[in-house]
């Protein structure tokens, strides 16, 4: 019964972050294809929904990675679940040595962008990303 329920409890999850992300003034949260990912740089090219120029983003180290719902085709989906797991997986016990945090979501990341993945993005004036989930958002 609850993996029935999961996909609509994280769209509605997608819908108020991206709401509250919009009207914090702070963040724009944007639908986009991804294209290419340089896990070293961090920058990330992709399509805006509705736009036909990449644009470049910049994956840094405090972007959040917030759960979503894969689209489109099964590699996306099947990453998308991947995606939320790692989500759900608890923090390293070791505060003192952990591993990268981001080193997992940087994987997923290139693989997205192999797949031309569709994410819901959200970004600062500088197109650094804020926020980032799989999904093609509200």
């Amino acid at each position: 019964m609850f993996i029935r329920k999961l996909p609509g409890v994280l769209t509605g999850l997608l819908i108020m972050l991206a709401a509250g992300a919009a009207s914090s003034g702070g963040s724009v949260n944007i639908v986009v294809a991804l294209q290419d990912f340089d896990g070293a740089t961090g920058d990330l090219w992709a399509y805006p929904q509705g736009q036909g120029q990449a644009k470049l983003f910049h994956h840094v180290a405090n972007t959040q990675h917030i759960p979503g719902v894969g689209v489109g085709s099964p590699v996306c989906k099947g990453l998308a679940r991947a995606w939320n797991l790692v989500i759900a997986l608890p923090k390293p016990p070791n505060p003192n040595k952990p591993p990268n945090p981001n080193a997992p979501y940087i994987a997923l990341l290139t693989q997205m962008a192999k797949h031309e993945c569709s994410t819901v993005v959200g970004t600062d004036p500088a197109d650094n990303l804020d926020t980032i989930a799989p999904g093609a958002g509200p």
